[in-house]
């Protein structure tokens, strides 16, 4: 379960929660039976109980691996709305109905705070506001001190984030799952130390990445980039540092590219890059992903500079290959086009 199939889960909750999704004549009743008067503090009550219990789900997620919450899914989730929904019937058991309590909740809910890329989805859902993808595009320069995270957050489609000379600290893992430019500037570096990746796209990604190095620090297994879906062009990227974990063999790539069982899979270009000192691969293809890799650099990788499995293909040219543990590998029914290199 990924965060992007969880967010209709979290906005029925919202609608629940926050929205008047009954007319005012279907709050109305046509008994005899006395209606509570409208008490604005115990509407006031219910709104900070039903914020302060969605402030407490999404503190369980701070700091969180996006890659372990999309394989378990948001435990508790389903207790959370049965919550608030036991909150919403006693307030309005008590006079304080749907219409009355929404623009208080409303303005309980701006206080949520989400830490990580995770959290901070969260509270979008919760809040029910618009995902980066309908958030309108940006031009953004980064400079030294600024949550690069927070600003990939903020960015809509067709944005465009230039990383100004320097080293940039990233904790946690950047996703991109929109069609977005980030360029470097003189020395511009990511220095990550997310576990499982620095980078990951998503289904929908359209990512420009230029000029710019992206470096994974730290013990955490890690694969510094890696492309699930979408598109991924590099030109003058360096990309190191990948991680190997050391109980399962997994991880420690430059550039991993997976296609999925189901739908296309990710489209990546590659020019004049270099993938160096990553404790296996500099560059893994799997599934049946095609990446042109032309004029660039693998050198100095445990495993092998590029190597191709499953029914991979695509093509390597004018590139040059050394230092690694293997050169160019095509595995199982891999078939690149492998020419005019240096190995």
């Amino acid at each position: 379960m990924t965060l992007r199939s969880i967010a209709p889960a979290l906005l029925v909750l919202v609608l629940a929660a926050s929205s008047c999704t009954r007319s005012a004549s279907e709050d109305t009743t046509t008994t005899t039976e006395a209606v509570p008067a409208f008490d604005e503090d115990r509407c006031r009550e219910v709104a900070v109980g039903i914020v302060d219990t969605m402030q407490s789900f999404v503190d369980r997620y701070a700091g969180a691996d996006l890659g372990e919450v999309s394989a378990a899914g948001f435990e508790g989730i389903d207790e959370l709305e049965a919550e608030v929904e036991r909150a919403r019937s006693e307030a309005a058991a008590e006079g304080c109905i749907d219409l009355l309590l929404q623009p208080i909740l409303a303005a309980e809910l701006e206080r949520l705070q989400g830490e990580g890329a995770v959290g901070r989805q969260l509270v979008r859902f919760l809040r029910g506001d618009p995902s980066p993808a309908e958030m309108p595009a940006v031009e953004v320069t980064v400079t030294g001190g600024m949550d690069l995270a927070a600003v990939l957050d903020g960015a809509g489609s067709g944005s465009t984030i230039t990383i100004e000379a320097g080293e940039h600290l990233v904790d946690e893992l950047l996703v991109v799952d929109r069609p977005l430019t980030i360029r470097g500037t003189g020395t511009a570096a990511i220095v990550s130390s997310a576990p499982g990746a620095a980078v990951l796209l998503a289904d929908g990604a359209a990512l420009s990445l230029s000029n710019v190095a992206i470096t994974h620090t730290g013990t955490s297994p890690a694969s510094v980039i890696v492309a699930l879906g979408g598109s991924l062009t590099m030109e003058g990227v360096e990309v190191s540092g990948g991680v190997q974990d050391p109980e399962t063999g997994a991880d420690g790539h430059g550039l991993a590219i997976v296609a999925a069982d189901a739908g296309a899979p990710p489209s990546v270009m590659v020019s004049d890059s270099r993938f160096t000192g990553n404790e296996r691969m500099g560059v893994a293809v799997f599934g049946d992903a095609a990446p042109n890799i032309v004029a660039s650099e693998a050198s100095d990788n445990g495993v092998c500079g590029i190597c191709f499995f499953d029914e991979s293909q695509g093509r390597v040219t004018g590139t040059l290959v050394t230092g690694n543990g293997l050169g160019i590998v095509a595995g199982g029914a891999a078939m690149p086009s492998i020419w005019e290199n240096t190995v």
